[in-house]
């Protein structure tokens, strides 16, 4: 399985910490599981965007402002 590095919140990772620790999945395991979820409505998004039906238009987190890191 290819790494990738990825920077997190604090907060973040705190609450994936709290979500480990609740169901015993590993953070990593978490954070693959909520990637494949995005991509998932990320795609049916993209499919209703070129079938032109938007009855069910998935919202998608990354149309807002991309997260400014707080210099430190």
């Amino acid at each position: 399985m290819p790494r990738l590095g990825i920077h997190l919140t604090a907060p973040q990772v705190k609450r994936l910490k709290e979500i480990s620790c609740q169901t015993g999945l590993a953070v990593s395991d978490l954070i693959r599981r909520a990637l494949d979820d995005w991509l998932e409505k990320f795609e049916e998004k993209e499919r209703n965007r070129n079938t032109g039906d938007s009855t069910h238009e998935v919202v998608s987190i990354f149309e807002a402002k991309p997260y400014q890191m707080k210099s430190g």
